[in-house]
């Protein structure tokens, strides 16, 4: 009994942890056919907006006009598109020239719950390779801001190197001459909660304990 309790305690365990270690790609390549802007584009736990930075609020609607969350369509040689921003004025966008994001255009993600947020595959306008660009982020809503240059990538994961991605949000807007870039992708994973951790200890503390008792009797 004893020792299948253990076998039981350790399974319950296994599943766990593996829940929490489970990584998500959200993919923002898309048809021709399905691209279009989003004051607000939602993915399950994650909400996407766009702005200029200044007097954003809860739907990326700025104090200049209004900036959308774009999901481009392929085009060009390499056929991948991916996210961007379009400034137009309204969502309904589609075949406009300003889709991808330029300096001057800020993306804001947030998420329900605490992730790591491990990587972005990033590309130029409609080209693999991306050139004289530095990518700025930040994981604080705007208090602390990071710089990477991105130049040379040829679509492959970005790694940001802040040293602690943890939160529930990400910011990033890019800078240079003829900066222009999309987001094709991008992986996170699933943070534990402290607070859901004690209580799984808890839990297996008492199982354990039942076990001892049932033992004994």
């Amino acid at each position: 009994m004893k020792q299948l309790s253990l076998l039981a305690i350790l399974a319950i365990f296994s599943v766990f942890t593996t829940a929490y270690a489970m990584t998500t790609t959200y993919d923002f390549k898309v048809s021709a056919a399905n691209e279009a802007g989003y004051l607000a584009y939602v993915d399950n736990d994650l909400t996407i907006t766009a702005s200029d930075g200044s007097g954003v609020n809860a739907l990326g609607i700025a104090t200049e006009g209004r900036y959308y969350a774009y999901l481009d369509g392929p085009s060009g040689n390499t056929g991948i598109g991916g996210l961007g921003v379009c400034t137009q004025a309204n969502a309904a966008c589609a075949g406009m020239s300003d889709d991808n994001q330029v300096p001057g255009e800020y993306i804001h993600m947030r998420w329900d719950e605490v992730v790591d947020i491990l990587s972005l595959n990033i590309q130029g306008d409609h080209q693999a390779t991306i050139s004289g660009t530095n990518l700025h982020y930040s994981f604080d809503l705007g208090s602390n801001w990071h710089t990477q240059d991105v130049s040379g990538i040829t679509l492959q994961d970005v790694m940001l190197n802040s040293g602690n991605s943890v939160s529930k949000s990400l910011d990033y807007y890019i800078s240079g001459a003829g900066a222009e870039m999309y987001v094709t992708a991008m992986t996170v994973s699933a943070v534990p909660v402290p607070s859901a951790l004690w209580l799984f200890a808890t839990a297996l503390i008492g199982f354990v304990g039942l076990g001892r008792r049932t033992s004994v009797a």
